[in-house]
């Protein structure tokens, strides 16, 4: 067990990925208060999750083929431009459709 937490690029992957796991994970919770900040209906906010999800899922193997392609420098970018996005809905105001 000790020699995974000693490959520092295994242990970046493993924590990148449970990060991106628990995000998913807390959405649903945030469920009842998108709903009433924002007035949405139900079927609204299944069919955003049913988009979040639906295009995390696509695009994964995508991402994949990037990252074997260019290295993993452009992964990390991609990163922390998915954690300054995810932490800027926070200020967000409005719900458009």
């Amino acid at each position: 067990m000790r020699e995974y937490l000693r490959n520092g690029k295994l242990l970046t992957l493993m924590l990148g990925h449970l990060t991106v796991d628990s995000y998913v994970g807390v959405i649903p919770i945030l469920y009842p208060l998108l709903i009433g900040r924002f007035k949405l209906s139900l079927a609204t906010v299944g069919l955003v999750s049913l988009a979040y999800s639906g295009m995390a899922a696509i695009s994964q193997p995508l991402f994949g083929l990037i990252a074997d392609r260019f290295g993993t420098r452009l992964t990390g970018l991609a990163l922390a431009w998915t954690a300054i996005t995810f932490s800027v809905v926070g200020f967000v105001n409005s719900f458009p459709l």
